[in-house]
Formats: structure tokens, C-alpha cells, sequence
């Protein structure tokens, strides 16, 4: 039993943290893209999902916490 737990313990520790919900459509916390660029990329997906009801959020961070595969961070 403490086996198990231990082996459930690392795992958890494993898994990539999802972050809360963003404040912007366009969010760039690794601060690669330059401010005005990121505010006219915002509005013109604030302005997609007025237009389509649809919504698009991009995030760009300079690296993953851990070593997990980014496709499948992408669909969590």
C-alpha cells in the first residue's frame, strides 16, 4: 500500500500545471512579441469571437515546466 502511494505521489508531481484563466486573448508571459504587436493581435481575436463565436486564446511561455509533450498540453 505505501508502495502504491508513493509511486501515485511521483507521478502527480510529474504532471504539468495548467495555468488559471488567462486575462487576455493574446498572452505573452514570455515577453518575446513587442506590446504594440501584442495588443493589435488581443483585439483582432477579441474581434474573431465577436464576429464568429468563436474564441481563440494563444499563450506563449519561453519553456514547458516539465518534459511533457506539448501536443498533449495543448489539448487539456
Amino acid at each position: 500500500m505505501v508502495i502504491c502511494s508513493a509511486v501515485f505521489a511521483n507521478e502527480a508531481a510529474a504532471v504539468e500545471v495548467i495555468p488559471p484563466k488567462p486575462p487576455a486573448y493574446f498572452n505573452d508571459y514570455a515577453n518575446v512579441v513587442p506590446k504594440e504587436k501584442a495588443l493589435a493581435l488581443n483585439e483582432k481575436l477579441a474581434q474573431f469571437e465577436r464576429e464568429t463565436s468563436n474564441q481563440v486564446v494563444v499563450s506563449v511561455f519561453r519553456k514547458m515546466e516539465t518534459d511533457s509533450d506539448i501536443a498533449d498540453y495543448t489539448r487539456r
